[in-house]
This record gives C-alpha cells, structure tokens and sequence, in this order.
C-alpha cells in the first residue's frame, strides 16, 4: 500500500510540473526572427492588443502583450521596414503583428520572444529599433 501512494504521489508531481502556466519558461514556444519586409510592415492588419513590456537581451527581443481571449492560440509576428533611416546610428521601424482568431474574452498576458538578427544593419555594430507604441528607446547592439 506504501509503494501505491508513494507511485500515486510520484505520478501527481509529474503531472502538476508540466502543467506550469508561467509564459516565461515557454519563450521557445513563442520564439520567432524579426521579418524585414517592407509590402508586409505596410499592408498586414493586426488585431488590438496592448504592448506592456518591450526589452532587447543580446539577440533577442521580449515583449509582453496583452488581449482578450484564452480559448484559441494566437500569432505574434515581428516586422521590419527593409529601409533605414538616414541617420547615425541607424534607425529601422519595426511593428508586431497579432493574430486573434480567439472568440473568448478573457484577458490574456503572454511574452513573445524574437531573433533580431536578421534585422542587422550592414556596416553598423547597433541599430535602434522604433516600435509604435513603445516610447522608450529599444538599442539592438551586436
């Protein structure tokens, strides 16, 4: 009876370590490179949702958004302006892209994570990134 519950207590740890709702330990989940193309940053539509955190930690950047949902998975894409401002450092435009095809209205928080890499500039060891509706600085230094 002993072995019993200790392989029942065993079991129950198993099942409740992989049921860890924390987004940070999901970031592979959630990792993408920046898309440097300039017909989709004009073109694509995104649904709402509001940016509450944007940091860059070597080659990546981290957001954090939230929306309403919670029933349905959701699409986060970074885009980038193939452009680059005339300036010293460079400067490229970058905005997200947010897929909502979720009906459910529950408010949602989830970190994104994104290769910036391809988003270098040529000839240059940074570049700062603009994101609409982020007014800090974003300094990608490579």
């Amino acid at each position: 009876m002993f072995r019993y519950c200790c392989l029942l207590c065993g079991l129950w740890m198993l099942l409740l370590s992989g049921c860890n709702s924390d987004d940070e330990g999901s970031g592979l989940r959630n990792y993408t490179a920046v898309l440097i193309d300039s017909d989709v940053y004009r073109e694509a539509d995104s649904d709402n949702f509001h940016l509450e955190e944007a940091e860059i930690t070597g080659d990546s950047l981290k957001v954090r958004i939230r929306y309403g949902g919670g029933c349905e998975e959701v699409k986060l894409q970074l885009v980038g302006l193939e452009e680059i401002l005339d300036s010293d450092p460079p400067q490229r435009n970058i905005r997200l892209l947010f897929e909502d095809n979720d009906p459910c209205e529950a408010l949602v928080a989830e970190t994104f994570y994104f290769d910036l890499v391809p988003g270098r500039v040529n000839g240059s060891d940074r570049v700062r990134l603009i994101l609409p509706d982020w007014d800090e600085p974003l300094w990608y230094v490579y």
